[in-house]
């Protein structure tokens, strides 16, 4: 690869990064809950996979087996729909006690920095789930790689694409986590937690029915 190669790939992939998706809506919602960071791992553990499966290959599926890669594209639709749905359900469940459960509700958003490992690794699961199932991810780094990667790709230079986009990923989702975590901000997202989570959940959907009529069309 040429240098104005590496140059192009560090800045489509820098704009790729930063575009707001799902992912960075999934860790701010759940920058609330101390949970960011994990969330964050889990989106860039998400990205990794897809960057090695298309460097392996499975790439292909979207041009040789449209069957399996509308599937993927199909199961994304369905977790972004569902998760979005339930985000969207708790809220408004949950505003009829708004008033009285303000004092109590902050308390338990303290109490979520001594939770038990299990419960604070659903922060990453979300992260990696909310990745793992966007198949635009898929056919994003198909196209980036068509058009800036030779073919053959050599073992080393796989090897130094990969850690290139997967620190870059590492750095933009953990400074956002811990952004989202700076207490000023943090609980600024408290205090309109209602309303975070449910401009989250409507994006979601929103992103689940873009999905869809991509998948449709």
């Amino acid at each position: 690869m040429t240098l104005s190669s590496w140059m192009t790939l560090i800045a489509v992939w820098a704009a790729g990064l930063v575009s707001p998706g799902p992912d960075v809506f999934a860790v701010i919602q759940q920058a609330r809950h101390q949970r960011a960071r994990q969330t964050a791992l889990g989106v860039v553990t998400g990205i990794a996979l897809w960057i090695i499966a298309t460097m392996a290959g499975v790439g292909a599926l979207a041009t040789h087996a449209p069957g399996v890669f509308a599937v993927l594209r199909w199961v994304g639709v369905g977790f972004l729909a569902v998760y979005g749905t339930w985000i969207v359900t708790h809220v408004l469940r949950s505003s009829a006690t708004r008033a009285s459960a303000t004092d109590s509700s902050e308390n338990s958003e303290k109490t979520d920095e001594k939770e038990t490992p299990a419960v604070r690794a659903r922060g990453f699961v979300l992260g990696l789930a909310t990745n793992a199932f966007n198949p635009k991810a898929l056919v994003f780094f198909i196209a980036l790689f068509a058009s800036l990667v030779p073919t053959p790709m050599p073992v080393i230079l796989g090897l130094a694409i990969v850690s290139l986009m997967v620190a870059m990923a590492l750095a933009w989702f953990l400074t956002l986590a811990s952004l989202a975590s700076w207490p000023p901000l943090n609980r600024l997202l408290r205090r309109y937690s209602r309303t975070v989570d449910l401009v989250v959940g409507c994006v979601l959907i929103f992103f689940a029915i873009i999905l869809a009529i991509e998948a449709l069309g």
